[in-house]
């Protein structure tokens, strides 16, 4: 789906000319926060894919300055919502420089991605680009999800299970529970494991989502297109 018409405009053009790095992201990230106020469900993050350093020709309006490229990100970061900005270099081997290198990490870094993705020009270009672009897909998927609401009222806390169906292997394995963040490593270990923001059985409150346990996050988030159920009606 491409409700801006990105598809189209890329077509008009050639990979020849400038670089307005400022205007792309800037405009990218108007696109961004309109796509997710219409889909609140939805976690989105701008990806800034450029063939080399910001370079605008001084037109009206374009900024080559690499503190406000990066105060750009930062302030997509910290806004509402908040929007990674991940980054990928295609550098040809005259533009893939140290120099260039950290200033794509630097536009990454304050957009909180940690680095960009540098990948040089070659045969294997293509499916380079194709791999950074599945690890980035991994890297957005969020890590808690909405608890449903049963038609008869409030669910019965005890009898929620999470179940994380591995894409490669088909396997549906149940996800232990755990009293909190503190006691995903405690309890469940290597096995990962979920928790309520609220936990409904020793607070005040009424939970609302479900977190996944960072090594249970960190298997989902290497498996896009696996699944994660959220389920209720059995106790574990």
């Amino acid at each position: 789906v491409n409700p801006f018409g990105i598809g189209t405009s890329l077509t008009n053009h050639i990979p020849n000319g400038l670089t307005p790095t400022y205007r792309a992201l800037d405009g990218a990230y108007v696109a961004a926060r309109l796509y997710s106020a219409s889909h609140a469900g939805d976690k989105v993050a701008v990806v800034l894919s450029t063939d080399g350093i910001p370079n605008s020709g001084g037109g009206a309006g374009c900024d080559d300055v690499t503190a406000d490229i990066e105060g750009l990100a930062t302030g997509a970061l910290a806004g509402t919502p908040s929007i990674k900005t991940f980054v990928i270099g295609v550098l040809s081997p005259v533009d893939n420089t140290v120099s260039a290198t950290n200033l794509l990490n630097g536009i990454a870094a304050a957009g909180g991605t940690t680095a960009a993705t540098i990948i040089g020009t070659s045969a294997t270009t293509e499916s380079d680009f194709v791999t950074a672009l599945q690890n980035i897909r991994g890297n957005s998927l969020p890590c808690q999800f909405t608890l449903p609401v049963p038609e008869a009222g409030t669910p019965d806390y005890s009898k929620v299970n999470v179940v994380y169906t591995d894409s490669k292997t088909g396997s549906a394995d149940v996800v232990p529970y755990v009293a909190d963040l503190a006691d995903c490593a405690a309890d469940a270990g290597a096995n990962g494991g979920w928790y309520y923001d609220v936990d409904p059985f020793t607070d005040s409150g009424t939970p609302s989502k479900v977190l996944l346990c960072p090594a249970t996050c960190g298997a989902v988030q290497t498996d896009p297109t696996g699944k994660v159920d959220v389920v209720q009606g059995c106790k574990t």
